[in-house]
């Protein structure tokens, strides 16, 4: 019975992962930004994860990263 009702729980502490592994519209970006809205996890920090091969691509994800949370409007505090 708790199974049901573990969606109808509010999350006061918790983390919503999100691993960024392609370019995919943003799709991958949006869902979980949406599920932070609702009222059970408004509390939630959203983490977005995203990969690099080397070190010298590090710098152009982080600014790809950047564009694209602004560009959905999306707030952050640290890359």
């Amino acid at each position: 019975m708790e199974n049901l009702q573990q969606f109808q729980k509010k999350y006061k502490h918790g983390t919503i992962d999100v691993w960024w592994l392609y370019d995919d519209g943003g799709l991958t970006l949006l869902l979980p930004y949406i599920i932070n809205t609702r009222s059970n996890w408004s509390s939630c920090k959203l983490r977005v994860f995203a990969l690099a091969n080397k070190k010298d691509e590090f710098d152009a994800e982080q600014r790809s990263m950047a564009g694209l949370l602004a560009k959905f409007r999306i707030d952050y505090s640290d890359l």
